[in-house]
């Protein structure tokens, strides 16, 4: 019996040790480097092991047949292996691949300055816009505290790294807006017509831009409305300059914002003496609608309609003879309609919407008329997926059909002068959009256009790849192919020119935390195709052509901090433009007369909580810009001028809970800045061509307005607005 025991004993102990298997090995990463610490066991058993500080592993177990060998380490995906089991030693070496963190991964900046509500590189936010002390509320105005940007006091526009304002194209939630700017005189600085407040996110791209969007040769401000509002609330405005009243209705499915604005500043300027000789002066009526609809849980449909009634009246300097003025009268009725929806479709993000905008304008200058309108219509869907955790892949179509006409009554002819064009723009589009690694990203796309006017077509490349080198820095660069359909101007004499386009070539570092900013961009701008005509002969067709070129580079430098001081936040733009031009009736390649070496931009902002105030400051300094100087005795005829300088100051008073006293100044020192002369068109007795200075419509600006919320819910103070 004893012995029977013990045989039953032996042959248990027997069957234990041979039908044990270990299983063996190392667990590296992609790189071949150990991974220590790393959980290796068989599915639904208790049999598991850790590799050690050299990525070894051994584990032992008596289990057969087919089992699933599981794998995983934070950050990395986890992984599985099919083995059988038969007693027999297994040696497996594993490796693991990083698990992609889009919070923490690289993001691809290259050209790009982004703020929204989901993104971590937050640049400029609507309320950084209408705090910006030399902004006065206006898009642009703030944006051009950015580097790559060039102050142009005399039109207020963008222009971009050595491009013309027309080469920069606005987006309302992807779609195409025309003549986003108040219709102005010449010399007469003008607006953007959108309030900042309406948009929850800017993507202000001053090149390499995404594929989605065309048709702009240097840059794309791309603007996204508020999703859906919080709450139901009415704000009031009374300011030195006129007031808006505006009122918003949330529903849980349905929301909807009405509001007028009128601006009038004959008050203003009866007050403060101006520069400018007005007669009529600047007036605007505004009137906004915005709808918002959720369809279901995931679609959302999105309205917004946009008119506008504006006027003015000024005495304008005579070009043909400088001597006498000229009167300019200007009155410009504007609609923009904008309506998208968004929905999710098995994985599927998909985006259609629509656009529609006119623009008519009615010149008065001296004797003669110009009536111009303009309207564009604008059709496009997009699709995207998310089609791994690495990999996205986004593609669309779009049509924008453009009409033009322009009449033209010349009094000392007698002669009423016509021109009109319709242009049907069709476009497709595909980008995807790959992480390698957590530190390697890349976005490759392309864009295919084709104008029926043109009757040519062109295919835009779209490359960028990221690097992340350290935890908060990481390098981008970016390649890209833009084109651009000449202006209205000249596509009204004549129509069969071509596409006019440039290369873009970009280098970016950039480090980010919660509270700094830092980045620096180096660029390259080569164009080709750019229209060239001859002034003498501007009416002839055949003296319009696509023989201009030109370049820009430059280095673009941008630090934000809202840390080092209690309660402060600043931020310090410095850009350096070297760029040369042979365009329209250039005679040679030289610097544009909109363009300036040095740009450089110092924004604060201090919140003081015992006075319940924010103090804003803005310094803005450009190096002086060439001109066509008749007089001069340099072989080019170039002269320049003086250095622009302001220094703007600004207060956020909170008053009460719901309101807020807002003041700010403009151009303290009181320079008198020249953005360039105009000289007469023929020398006087002395051979001396007579000039006169393109300044300031006056030496200071100054602006108080009260904001008035009123809402049940507690939290719609404005505190939250400092």
């Amino acid at each position: 019996m004893k012995g029977l025991l013990l045989l039953s004993i032996l042959l248990v102990s027997t069957s234990f040790i041979f039908g044990q298997t270990t299983i063996s090995g190392k667990v590296l990463d992609k790189k071949g480097e150990a991974i220590p610490g790393a959980n290796v066991y068989l599915k639904n058993t208790y049999d598991g092991t850790s590799s050690d500080a050299t990525g070894k592993y051994s584990l032992k177990t008596t289990e057969t047949g087919p089992q699933i060998l599981e794998v995983s380490f934070i950050g990395f995906k986890t992984d599985t292996f099919h083995l059988v089991l038969s007693g027999k030693q297994i040696f497996k070496d594993i490796r693991l691949a990083e698990e992609l963190n889009k919070l923490d991964a690289v993001v691809i900046t290259a050209g790009s300055f982004e703020a929204s509500d989901e993104k971590k590189m937050v640049i400029l936010r609507p309320l950084d816009i209408v705090t910006t002390s030399s902004a006065m509320g206006d898009l642009a105005g703030a944006l051009n505290t950015l580097p790559g940007t060039q102050k142009n006091g005399e039109t207020g526009r963008l222009f971009v790294r050595g491009g013309e304002s027309y080469e920069t194209k606005v987006f309302i939630d992807g779609l195409y807006v025309q003549s986003p700017f108040n219709t102005s005189a010449p010399s007469v600085p003008s607006r953007t017509r959108f309030s900042p407040m309406l948009f929850r996110g800017t993507n202000f791209s001053t090149g390499g831009y995404s594929a989605e969007y065309g048709q702009a040769l240097s840059s794309a401000l791309s603007l996204n409305t508020i999703e859906f509002p919080v709450r139901s609330q009415t704000d009031l405005s009374l300011m030195s300059v006129g007031g808006s009243l505006s009122h918003t209705q949330y529903g849980k499915r349905t929301s909807g914002t009405a509001e007028i604005a009128h601006t009038n500043l004959k008050p203003y300027f009866g007050l403060l003496g101006q520069k400018f000789n007005w007669t009529s002066a600047p007036v605007n009526t505004d009137v906004t609608l915005s709808l918002r609809h959720k369809i279901r849980e995931t679609g959302l449909l999105k309205f917004y309609a946009m008119g506008t009634n504006a006027s003015l009246g000024v005495f304008q300097t005579n070009p043909s003879d400088i001597t006498t003025e000229r009167k300019v009268e200007i009155n410009n009725n504007y609609l923009h309609l904008n309506t998208n929806y968004k929905d999710m479709f098995g994985g599927w993000v998909f985006k259609a919407g629509s656009s529609f905008t006119v623009n008519a304008e009615k010149f008065d200058i001296g004797a003669d008329k110009l009536n111009q309108k303009e309207k564009s219509l604008h059709f496009k869907s997009t699709l995207q997926n998310q089609i791994s955790e690495a990999v996205s892949l986004t593609f669309g179509a779009e049509n924008i059909t453009h009409y033009y006409d322009q009449n033209f009554f010349q009094q000392n002819t007698n002669s009423n002068y016509n021109s009109s064009f319709t242009d049907q723009l069709s476009v497709a589009f595909a980008e995807t959009e790959i992480y390698l690694t957590q530190k390697i990203a890349g976005r490759i796309g392309v864009r295919t256009e084709y104008s029926s006017l043109l009757n040519k077509g062109s295919l835009s490349p779209r490359l960028s790849f990221a690097y992340k080198a350290f935890e908060k820095g990481q390098f981008s660069m970016a390649y890209g192919r833009f084109y651009q359909s000449p202006e209205s101007e000249h596509l009204r004499f004549n129509n069969k020119l071509n596409f006019e386009w440039a290369d873009h070539y970009i280098l970016n570092f950039q480090r980010t935390s919660d509270h700094h900013t830092f980045r620096v961009e180096a660029y390259y701008k080569d164009y080709n195709a750019l229209v060239k005509y001859n002034a003498a002969d501007i009416g002839n067709p055949l003296s319009i052509n696509n023989n201009g070129n030109g370049f820009a580079k430059g280095v673009d430098v941008f630090w934000r901090d809202k840390k080092t001081v209690k309660r402060t936040d600043y931020w310090v733009s410095y850009s350096y433009l070297d760029t040369k031009r042979n365009y329209r009736d250039f005679t040679e390649s030289r610097i544009p007369s909109f363009a300036s070496t040095h740009n450089f931009s110092l924004v604060v902002k201090h919140f003081i909580p015992a006075i319940k105030s924010q103090l804003g400051l803005t310094n803005s300094f450009t190096s002086g810009r060439t001109f066509i100087d008749p007089n001069s005795n340099d072989t080019n005829k170039l002269g320049k001028t003086a250095f622009f300088n302001d220094l703007s100051l600004s207060c956020s008073y909170l008053y009460r809970p719901n309101m807020i006293l807002f003041t700010s100044l403009s151009n303290v020192l009181g320079r008198d800045n020249v953005f360039g002369y105009i000289y007469n068109p023929s020398p006087d007795s002395n051979g001396v061509y007579q000039r006169k200075e393109i300044g300031q419509g006056a030496t200071r600006f100054f602006f108080v307005g009260i904001f008035i919320t009123l809402s049940k819910d507690k939290n719609a103070n404005q505190l939250n607005n400092l």
